[in-house]
């Protein structure tokens, strides 16, 4: 029992002698900026896409449906958009790096950027799935096109035009 009042004591003392733990300063850092949206500044870097030039764009997209049967975008629109850093973090972002197709699901896509929305041109797929982009400039663009229904799908791909090209591209996920 003098034992363990010995150990007991000099626990205490020992306790006693110990350096009360200084409080750590608290620094107020202010949150960081929010990121800048997608396509900030695209308007500037892609509004050379909005003059008159003289290649057209025509295609036709088409998908393989999950019955087996083709479903092209009869009733969608196809979309042309430059191809520059902003839409090439875009594409990126919906498809995937390096993918051309995508099944969205039942879920709907991430909202747009209104920048982005703004060097946009859209051209109605007809009853064939077929679309025309005319009066495009020289330069480097991708070409979208939605399709309706369960798994609703797009698909991509990237077309340079120069020189009063026709340019053909088809837009299908095989």
């Amino acid at each position: 029992m003098r034992t363990l009042l010995l150990g007991l004591s000099v626990a205490a003392l020992l306790a006693g002698c110990a350096e009360t733990p200084k409080p750590i300063p608290v620094v107020f850092h202010p949150p960081a900026p929010p990121p800048k949206p997608l396509g900030f500044g695209a308007y500037e870097d892609g509004k050379w896409a909005l003059a008159k030039g003289n290649n057209t764009i025509s295609g036709h997209a088409e998908i393989a449906g999950t019955d087996g049967n083709s479903r092209n975008c009869s009733g969608a629109s196809a979309t042309l958009l430059p191809a520059i850093a902003a839409t090439r973090s875009r594409m990126d972002v919906l498809y995937g790096p390096g993918r051309d197709f995508i099944q969205i699901g039942t879920a709907r896509p991430p909202a747009g950027s209104p920048e982005l929305e703004r060097l946009a041109r859209h051209a109605s797929c007809d009853r064939e799935g077929n679309f025309r982009f005319s009066n495009v400039p020289d330069g480097s663009f991708f070409v979208t096109a939605g399709f309706a229904g369960r798994p609703v799908a797009s698909v991509k791909r990237q077309v340079d035009v120069r020189g009063g090209q026709n340019e053909s591209v088809l837009l299908t996920d095989r």
